[in-house]
């Protein structure tokens, strides 16, 4: 009877063995990037704790989808330890969308190896394997566990018919892994008959724990849980998830020697990856801060693997790749007109209104109107705000709205009438935004004004100013005196040329109410200004990135809801706003951007207004466009944030901004602004990082890639670079490869045109200058002025030459005139008399890695 029991045990514990994290020392991760040339590939990443991890191959495939596939493309890969503790098996989705789009998909592949290098391969297809299943039209996120009663490794995916509810099916493998020996049986049966999708299996003290995707009224991972490995999941109505983007493809991994779990998964619309820990599976929490990848993953998994197994990757696949870049060579064509040169780029915001009228804040203002060719757009948070006027980190008042005791408005315009002065002054125009809002109006007064510091969480800024009005009559009212008081100080036909737009990231952090409370108080705020002044134009919503559900709504609403305040249909909407950030990581100590998301949100929301033909060329600002989304916090808080001082920040812009003219095209857009929100802090700590243009009057790197667009202006004309990523591998992959971004951007008008040539990569490390040839043709005239202004290490960057002043906190009156005249674009030499041969001129340039170069010529 002993023997019995101890093979019933042995029998049982069989399938921890393999998975068993202890003498485990790294984590191998296999996933695929997206859907664009070789974007559908196996690729692996290594990562020593679970927390950090880093791309082998340099983000490249570390297998061919064009010889383990039907499609040329493999999507989802699973990978599992057998039984063995040796061999390891990995499947797959056949499927490639760059090529075929969502048609339906019919296969899996099924890959073996002994070594996580050399693999063997089998295409399972299943209708062809199935003759009664081929009405199938999915057969998706294929996965692999052990079932210990059988000894035979099953395998279980998505799969669906026709418009048939996504389901869960499983079948046996067969005993060499190279195919299916069972016919598949659905696994999971959904209460509600909804959608279920990838499916992650995890054995834990006894139970089965099914992690999926769930549909439904709650959409998001959920799991089912059972005792029987292939049937009896009960749903647990739980979602796991911790944020409310949308979410798939769920991977749960054992931190090694631990008990603690990692739940992963897909933030899929942003391009965005969340880890979450739990100790009982049950019970998740978000780990942001503690993660980080060099790469952007779509749906895969992690294993525990050996010391020994760990440096097989590493030998195998960490050779140093391109170690002789290919020449950089770039071909303009000054008659190859593709379009407007809009000032896209002349538009900025910041938080701290306050700061426009100080001493560095008026300083940089008129800098920034001197740089611009055409009126500058500014736009800042808390005009409507109650208080004294004294600013603070992420903090503004202008008190231009009290009460008496009888609750009769008092409107005082004297704060905010010298933020628009500053403005108006210099030529400068506002994006005025209506918020937030004021204390006698809001429905939850107190506590009102925040005390957050930098290294504090956002939930803090969440105070009296964030809530709906308690009377949306005065709400109007307010808006109608503030914009008739405008036109009375600064003339109808300048008003007339603002802008005008409601509140700020409803979506978010900065709205307490309901999104109805938020159409509301956007219909009462543009009743009272086109009443005030029916020529105004006003729009929203401002949302944050990821919020294409919200603009979505709001877009409706506008367009076909009843008005709130007219009762009318339909609400002014003369621009749409959004919100488009990037995600920046340190990486073993490194800075890498994620130039990627910001350009994905810009993407995707350009796709929701795309689906209204009535909205066919409306204005469309980018109301925030930054690497990240907190300009207030410095580096000593945020290490990712340490890009902002030197040239990393004027790069990544340089090949931002040229991708957003790009996107604008591809999406057919009429993008007329993307605004940095970038500013001044003023009486702060010297280069604290904070995201802003200049520190303590000295202006960073940064402000002098807008120097360079100042000088660009007329046509886009046709430029291309072999160096150059295209849009669509950005959108993919975002600029992590082997290889640097060498771009290109330039423009042309009567008697003058630019070229801008950027050294860009994601990952801040140090790089050879590289030699680049730029080949202009068709330049008017025979003779022509040519200069080069370079922004580097060496020029236009105050903050090496800080560093070389031995970063001084207390800098003499010398050292900051020195460090103000170092602020400033500088050229490489002088401007140079050059002769164009039949309409062509070539020049070589040294670029150093994110260096920014503007090749301007005059005739």
């Amino acid at each position: 009877m002993t023997k019995v029991i101890l093979f019933f045990f042995m029998a049982w514990s069989a399938p921890l063995l393999a998975q068993q994290t202890t003498g485990k020392s790294a984590y191998l991760f296999t996933y695929f990037t997206g859907k664009g040339t070789d974007a559908e590939s196996i690729r692996f990443a290594l990562s020593k704790d679970g927390y950090n991890f880093k791309a082998l191959h340099n983000n490249m495939p570390v297998l061919s989808s064009a010889q383990i596939s039907s499609t040329g493309g493999v999507r989802d890969p699973h990978i599992l330890r057998g039984e063995d503790g040796r061999t390891f098996y990995m499947v797959a989705t056949d499927m490639n969308v760059a090529k075929n789009g969502w048609n339906p998909n019919h296969a899996m592949v099924l890959l073996k190896s002994k070594d996580l290098i050399n693999w063997s391969s089998n295409i399972v297809n299943i209708p062809a394997l199935f003759p009664e299943l081929s009405a199938v039209t999915k057969v998706w996120a294929p996965q692999t566990i052990y079932d210990v009663k059988k000894g035979k490794y099953m395998i279980y995916w998505s799969m669906s018919f026709g418009k048939d509810p996504i389901k869960i099916y499983y079948a046996y493998a067969k005993s060499d892994f190279s195919g299916l020996e069972t016919t598949p049986k659905q696994l999971f049966f959904s209460p509600d008959n909804t959608s279920c999708l990838d499916g992650d299996l995890i054995f834990k003290d006894g139970k089965y724990h099914l992690f999926m995707k769930a549909t439904g009224k709650t959409p998001g991972i959920k799991q089912a849980i059972s005792d029987q490995l292939t049937e009896g999941y009960v749903l647990i109505d739980k979602r796991l998830e911790q944020t409310e983007q949308d979410v798939e493809g769920s991977g749960v991994f054992k931190l090694n020697n631990s008990d603690t779990w990692i739940l992963m998964y897909d933030l899929y619309r942003t391009g965005k990856y969340q880890f979450t820990k739990s100790k009982d599976l049950v019970n998740f929490s978000a780990i942001d801060n503690e993660v980080s990848m060099d790469f952007l993953p779509r749906h895969g998994t992690v294993i525990a693997i050996t010391a020994k197994e760990e440096q097989s990757l590493r030998n195998k696949w960490e050779q140093k790749l391109n170690k002789t870049e290919s020449a950089a060579v770039i071909n303009v064509d000054l008659n190859g007109e593709i379009g407007e040169m809009k000032p896209i780029w002349a538009w900025f915001g910041y938080d701290e209104p306050n700061y426009t009228y100080m001493k560095d804040g008026k300083k940089l203002l008129s800098e920034i109107a001197a740089l611009s060719p055409v009126p500058v757009y500014v736009r800042a948070h808390n005009l409507l705000t109650s208080g004294d006027g004294t600013p603070a980190l992420k903090w503004g008042s202008t008190n231009i709205y009290t009460e008496d005791a009888q609750g009769n408005p008092i409107y005082n315009y004297k704060i905010v009438d010298s933020i628009f002065d500053t403005y108006i002054k210099r030529g400068m125009k506002p994006l005025a935004q209506i918020g937030f809002m004021p204390e006698a109006l809001s429905t939850h007064p107190q506590p009102y004004q925040h005390q957050w510091k930098p290294g504090m969480s956002y939930n803090t800024i969440e105070t009296g100013w964030a809530y709906p009005p308690k009377d949306y009559g005065k709400w109007a009212e307010l808006v109608y005196q503030w914009v008739k008081h405008c036109v009375s100080r600064y003339g109808k036909a300048e008003v007339e040329s603002w802008y005008w737009e409601v509140w700020n990231e409803a979506n978010g952090a900065y709205w307490k109410g309901t999104q109805a409370e938020f159409f509301k108080l956007y219909d009462y705020a543009a009743d009272g200004l086109k009443r005030a002044l029916p020529t105004a134009k006003i729009g929203g919503p401002n949302v944050t990135g990821g919020g294409m559900k919200y603009l979505d709504a709001f877009i409706r609403h506008c367009l076909r809801d009843t008005n709130y305040a007219t009762g009318k249909i339909g609400a002014p909407l003369d621009l749409l706003l959004f919100h488009a950030k990037g995600s920046p990581r340190v990486v073993d100590g490194n800075v890498v951007m994620n130039i990627r998301q910001q350009l994905r949100n810009i993407a995707d929301n350009f796709k929701v207004i795309g689906a209204y033909p009535e909205l066919k060329g409306i204005p469309v600002v980018l109301g925030e466009s930054d690497p990240e989304g907190c300009a207030a916090c410095g580096m000593s808080t945020n290490p990712e944030n340490a890009y902002r001082n030197g040239t990393l920040y004027s790069s990544y812009t340089a090949a931002a901004f040229a991708r957003k003219y790009l996107l604008a095209d591809l999406y057919d857009k009429n993008l007329i602004g993307a605004v940095s929100w970038s500013f001044e802090f003023e009486d702060q700590p010297w280069f604290a990082g904070f995201r802003d243009l200049a520190t303590n009057g000295v202006d960073k790197p940064v402000l002098n890639v807008f120097r360079m667009y100042g000088m660009m202006h007329g046509k886009r004309v046709k430029a291309e670079s072999n160096r150059m990523y295209s849009l669509k591998s950005v959108l993919d992959s975002s600029i992590r490869s082997g290889q640097t971004d060498i771009g290109v951007m330039a423009s042309k008008a009567a008697q003058t045109a630019g070229v801008m040539v950027w050294n860009y990569h994601d990952e801040d490390v140090t790089g050879k200058p590289e030699v680049v040839t730029v080949n202009i043709s068709a330049i008017p005239g025979r003779t022509f002025s040519f200069t080069e202004y370079r922004i580097d290490d060496k020029h236009s960057n105050s903050y090496e030459l800080w560093k070389k002043l031995g970063s001084p906190q207390n800098p003499t009156a010398a050292q900051i005139a020195q460090l103000e005249k170092g602020g400033q674009l500088q050229s490489i030499g002088k401007t140079l008399k050059r002769t164009a041969v039949d309409g062509n001129f070539t020049v070589n340039i040294s670029l150093p890695r994110q260096g920014v170069s503007l090749l301007k010529l005059d005739w």
